[in-house]
């Protein structure tokens, strides 16, 4: 495969590669108990009258120690607490003892609700307004009280989680100045509960500027930290690094969730090469020699005799999408029988559209061989001009030395006229894949390549822009095997009875954003990858051999819709005339499918 070229100017990329790692919660040194007395908890200091007065003894819940993290009561530290119908009293640590601002009488048995920080104005202890852009550790806990123990016990739990970003340089060569790491799609205020610490989100998704103002340095990195809310999944959320003058975009897999009380640590790795402008060997489609070439012909038909063809459907991963104005790979399996004799088969194939039994569209034949009672798989890329519409994509057959075609006998594989169907939609100006691989490897069209079950993994893809137009969105992974008539991977026949763990699914690896300007033909981007679900090897009972093996598409979405769409293949630089290798060696220079199995398969 010849090599991408990129241009004389550095272009960088970061987060080409995103860890994640929920950081297991460290024990704390116990804080220091305040010291209280049993006459007269509330004020040690007061006279004793003889009544018993509530108190507190609040402990942390252990998080890991981090900026704007508090961790051991310090001076001057106030929880508001609740207890026996008197709400929010301020409780303030002196550096040994807690000080009720009011002296509650405990006369049986209750229980004491606090949270943190206090403020005085608030009333509603179902509802503390709770705001991110503080950076204030907000927790809430919960105890209880009797005339014999009149010292609540509180576990103060943290209600928020907090989110760490850490920048790696790498091998990247420019200065790495950060002047921003701004959080996007979270939320900024809410409102909680302090009985049972419940968040209730206000107002719209926003940004949060979490830090920036330093230099990359590996050997003395920086962690880049914010306190935020919870989230049970972190589709919409951004990580935004504004570094040397340039802005990057890292959007959170949806498969992500942030607990409230624990951390969460994004490693993003500085990569020069990827998210950038690259020069890619291309070779525009003659589109007035294609649009005559294998269209023209006459197609004669004749029956098909003792020349038994049976076909079924393959290729199918190149994606059911159909445009017209642009090129489509279609592919099927054939097995052949001549009742007639021993002969092999050696003619050619070719595809058609048909309507009803009508040929809608014809294109170019190509060379096949079969063995008698043998079975072999093809497929072409042909230029689809037909009029939007749906359309069955019929195989048609002639043997050397005849002009005759013929159809097939039959399905095979249980196949049938449904699988078949297209739709051809209208011409798109929306982006293409011109290829696809593992970061490092020089993948192909016919392999499947492991990857690391429970690491990351980075996807290499290269976007075809033909119309050059401006384009902002989102591209994410989806590792699919699915049996249906529309499906990108496979269709109902490919499906095998009495198979193990043969199940479907279509699992999203990653995602990145792409922001791409007006006058760009190829972009070179990254996606890191993590498998979200271990899931088993679908293989035969007796063998063990695998089969369908799952496959890893591109989708995209643009910046202001709901609709993900397949990047399906560029197919231009197929139709190259003037390719100097082989066939299947052309076919290695633009795909837009991946076939990737967990390491341990």
């Amino acid at each position: 495969m010849k090599k991408m070229k990129t241009f004389g100017y550095l272009l960088m990329a970061v987060m080409a590669c995103m860890t994640c790692s929920c950081r297991d919660e460290e024990p704390l040194p116990d804080p220091v108990p305040p010291v209280v007395e049993p006459e007269n908890p509330g004020n040690p200091e007061e006279p004793d009258t003889g009544k018993v007065y509530l108190g507190i003894a609040p402990i942390i819940e252990n998080m890991q120690e981090q900026r704007a993290v508090v961790e051991n009561w310090k001076e001057g530290h106030c929880l508001g607490v609740t207890a026996a119908g008197d709400a929010n009293i301020p409780f303030t640590f002196d550096g040994r003892r807690w000080k009720a601002g009011k002296q509650v009488e405990v006369m049986a048995d209750q229980k004491v609700s606090a949270y943190y920080p206090y403020n005085v104005q608030y009333t509603d202890m179902t509802a503390i307004p709770v705001d991110v852009t503080t950076q204030e550790d907000y927790m809430y806990g919960e105890g209880g009280v009797s005339v014999e123990k009149p010292s609540a016990a509180l576990v103060m739990k943290h209600a928020l989680s907090l989110v760490r970003i850490l920048i790696k340089k790498n091998d990247y060569t420019g200065d790495g100045m950060v002047d921003a790491v701004t959080f996007g799609g979270v939320r900024l205020s809410a409102s909680m509960d302090v009985t049972s610490g419940k968040l209730l989100p206000a107002g719209q998704p926003g940004e949060y500027k979490a830090g920036g103002n330093y230099t990359l340095d590996d050997a003395s990195p920086v962690y880049v930290e914010a306190i935020l809310m919870p989230v049970g999944t972190a589709e919409g959320i951004t990580v935004n690094v504004h570094v040397d003058g340039k802005d990057f975009t890292y959007a959170l897999p949806p498969t992500h969730v942030w607990n409230p009380g624990m951390i969460y640590t994004y490693t993003l790795n500085m990569k020069s090469g990827y998210n950038c402008e690259v020069d890619v060997d291309h070779v525009p489609m003659d589109e007035e020699y294609w649009s005559t070439f294998g269209k023209t012909d006459r197609i004669v038909m004749r029956d098909c005799g003792t020349d038994r063809i049976y076909i079924w459907p393959n290729y199918t991963f190149y994606g059911y999408d159909t445009y017209t104005g642009e090129g489509k790979v279609w592919g099927f399996f054939l097995r052949y029988r001549n009742r007639g004799g021993g002969e092999d088969f050696a003619g050619q194939a070719r595809f058609v559209l048909m309507d009803g039994d009508r040929i809608v569209e014809q294109y170019q034949p190509f060379d096949i061989k079969c063995g008698n009672g043998a079975w072999d798989g093809y497929c072409k890329y042909c230029y689809v001009q037909a009029v939007p519409g749906t359309y069955r994509l019929a195989v048609l057959f002639k043997k050397n030395g005849e002009s005759a075609w013929f159809k097939p006998y039959g399905y095979d594989q249980n196949s049938n006229d449904g699988e078949w169907m297209y739709e051809v939609r209208p011409a798109t100006d929306m982006p293409a894949l011109r290829m696809i691989t593992l970061e490092n490897q020089k993948c192909n069209t016919f392999l499947a390549y492991p990857v690391p079950d429970n690491d990351w993994f980075n996807i290499v893809y290269t976007l075809s822009n033909k119309s050059r137009k401006a384009m902002k969105g989102t591209v994410k992974v989806v590792w699919e095997r699915e049996f249906k008539l529309e499906s990108n991977s496979y269709r109902p026949s490919d499906k095998k009875e009495n198979k193990i763990d043969d199940y479907e699914w279509r699992d999203e690896l990653g995602s990145c954003t792409v922001d791409i300007a007006a006058g760009v033909r190829f972009w070179k981007g990254i996606v890191s990858c993590k498998f979200p679900i271990q899931r088993a090897n679908p293989r035969d009972p007796v063998s063990g051999v695998g089969y369908c093996t799952p496959i890893a598409h591109l989708y995209y979405r643009e910046e202001g819709s709901c609709e993900w769409k397949l990047l399906r293949c560029d197919t231009e630089y197929l139709f190259n005339r003037n390719y100097p290798g082989s066939e299947s060696a052309k076919m290695d220079e633009a795909f837009n499918y991946l076939g990737i199995i967990p390491q341990s398969w």
